[in-house]
């Protein structure tokens, strides 16, 4: 656990002032100082305006401080301008939380690696980082990925969630696009690269939609570039700002397993959609699974798993009783259609879940499909369209 110096000076309004804040951003900013090193330093001199004035003789003293990292910081203090860093960074639009901020994430404050600084763009909510859940999984999901993807976090969106993902190509998209769908939904997207530098590309929209409504972080200096060492690392704050994280699809080697295993470790809880046992996307998920981790088919699985009592039935899409009466269905439609959701279902769970024979749901199903309001999908799954 690292321990939080209680000697930092922060003002009345719990918040280090500029000329702090000017020398926290000058050590991140320092190649090689990931966050223990950088804790070290702050816990050795108390005041990070005197280290970065101390002789760099000083540091040696410091265990966890190779030779290359003291001749980096002898370097960074040559080649770095503490104001300067501060001025472009506060012309970019760019927000500063360090660790002894108020404002701080009180969930990630407490894992055992947070950030040394979370820089950030877009809608800070204070609020908003108290129910957070991650939602994360394949570049590359499937028809009934996307469709789990799209279901829970639209509807955790309208219950008040925050959404939170990595801006990644897949399902990430698909979660922070259906969080920004809702009126007032609100997402977070944790870049492995300077929250100024826009990856994937292609997501550049989207990327300017969270700065709307959302809020887009990350623990690097503007101007890093995205390489691919770092992605690893910023799966922990994913899972270290949200309650439990959810997995949709992954393969067996996936980053989306490495939030997981983020997720187990800090003590969050770990969900996962099943998937078809003959798509490659649903091996990691499926794996996890076995391993322990929550099945969750519905909404209310993760709120009942969270021990969130906000349960709104209005916005949960399973309730159907506002519109069913109008659509003509005798009563074993009824049961079948109202058991169905946006996530594929097997002929077998819907079996199981109305405990009736598979003869009867299989002709009502029939009938679901020629009204158009169901559809069937390979290896005998159905959804609610």
């Amino acid at each position: 656990k690292v321990f939080v110096n209680s000697k930092n000076k922060v003002n009345k309004k719990g918040f280090l002032s500029q000329k702090d804040i000017e020398y926290w951003i000058s050590f991140n900013k320092i190649n090689g100082l990931g966050p223990v090193k950088l804790y070290s330093i702050w816990n050795y001199f108390n005041d990070l305006k005197y280290a970065w004035q101390a002789p760099i003789e000083e540091f040696k003293n410091i265990p966890t401080l190779t030779a290359n990292n003291i001749i980096q910081i002898k370097d960074a203090k040559i080649k770095i301008d503490p104001v300067k860093e501060f001025e472009l960074i506060d012309k970019s639009g760019i927000g500063v939380l360090t660790l002894v901020d108020d404002n701080y994430p009180s969930s990630l404050k407490n894992i055992h690696d947070p950030p040394f600084i979370i820089y950030y763009k877009g809608k800070f909510d204070k609020e908003r980082l108290e129910k957070c859940v991650g939602v994360v999984g394949t570049r590359k999901p499937s028809y009934s990925g996307k469709k789990s993807a799209n279901y829970f976090s639209l509807e955790m969106a309208k219950l008040g969630i925050t959404i939170v993902s990595g801006l990644a190509n897949g399902v990430d998209t698909e979660a922070h696009k259906c969080a920004l769908k809702v009126e007032n939904g609100y997402t977070i997207a944790v870049l492995g690269c300077g929250v100024d530098y826009i990856y994937p590309p292609e997501n550049k929209k989207l990327y300017e939609e969270i700065l709307e409504k959302g809020m887009i972080i990350s623990e690097y200096s503007p101007g890093t570039h995205p390489d691919s060492w770092r992605f690893p690392a910023r799966n922990r704050i994913i899972s270290g700002l949200s309650k439990g994280v959810l997995i949709i699809e992954a393969a067996e080697k996936s980053g989306a397993l490495i939030t997981a295993d983020f997720a187990t470790e800090q003590g969050r809880e770990v969900m996962a959609v099943p998937g078809e046992i003959n798509n490659p996307m649903s091996k990691g998920t499926n794996n996890l699974i076995k391993q322990g981790a929550n099945i969750v088919t519905d909404v209310i699985d993760v709120l009942e798993l969270l021990n969130w009592n906000i349960v709104n039935n209005n916005s949960i899409s399973n309730n159907v009783a506002p519109h069913i009466e109008n659509l003509n269905l005798s009563d074993g439609e009824k049961e079948v259609y109202i058991i169905l959701n946006e996530i594929p279902q097997h002929l077998d769970l819907i079996s199981d879940k109305l405990s009736l024979p598979l003869s009867e749901i299989s002709s009502n199903l029939i009938m679901l499909e020629l009204k158009q309001l169901v559809r069937q999908l390979p290896g005998k799954l159905f959804v609610r369209v």
